[in-house]
């Protein structure tokens, strides 16, 4: 990684140590998911524990990596090296930061009298309530896919009895597990 960042910066040397520590970190989930996949039944909850216990590990383990290598390299306020604000991001204010001491751009919520609410307030209001729409559409769209995915899945395993059948219907899902576990659910009583 020293040599990444004497000839590209600490930019980029950031970038290449996550993709390494990624990939490194992914060799033990590796190992976990083929013995699970192997040893453990299916949809077993002790896989997901360990997929929590891996990512709060992996999160932890990045941050120490990354203070390390700040700290090697002796950069000052990295985080500034990373995440970058876009040209277009106007504040109504600044404010000193009382943990870093840098002026920070901020948005009032309230007004100091009273607790009215402020012009600033509706405009985060207002770009909050963009989103909706976009999320409602996102939605629908996967939920358009998702159906169209199950109906040629339905058409081809169900009423296609043309050349390649055998190829195009995945033989290794067993429908039974299904039925196995959704009665498992229903005789299930808490």
């Amino acid at each position: 990684m020293d040599t990444v960042r004497n000839h590209f910066g600490e930019k980029v040397a950031f970038y290449f140590a996550y993709t390494q520590h990624y990939f490194l970190s992914l060799v033990p989930l590796a190992v976990i998911g083929v013995t699970a996949h192997f040893l453990l039944p299916a949809f077993n909850p002790l896989y997901g524990i360990c997929l929590m216990v891996w990512t709060m590990a992996f999160k932890h383990s990045w941050e120490r990596r990354q203070r390390d290598l700040a700290v090697r390299w002796g950069v000052k306020g990295f985080t500034h090296l990373v995440e970058q604000r876009r040209a277009a991001y106007v504040t109504e204010g600044e404010k000193i930061d009382p943990v870093t001491g840098e002026r920070r751009g901020w948005f009032p919520l309230y007004s100091p009298t009273f607790y009215r609410l402020t012009d600033t307030r509706w405009k985060r209001i207002a770009r909050g309530m963009l989103q909706i729409p976009f999320g409602l559409a996102a939605g629908v769209g996967l939920a358009a896919v998702l159906t169209l995915i199950f109906a040629v899945e339905v058409f081809m395993s169900e009423v296609y009895n043309g050349p390649f059948k055998q190829f195009l219907v995945c033989p290794c899902i067993d429908r039974r597990v299904d039925v196995r576990c959704s009665l498992q659910l229903c005789s299930f009583q808490l």
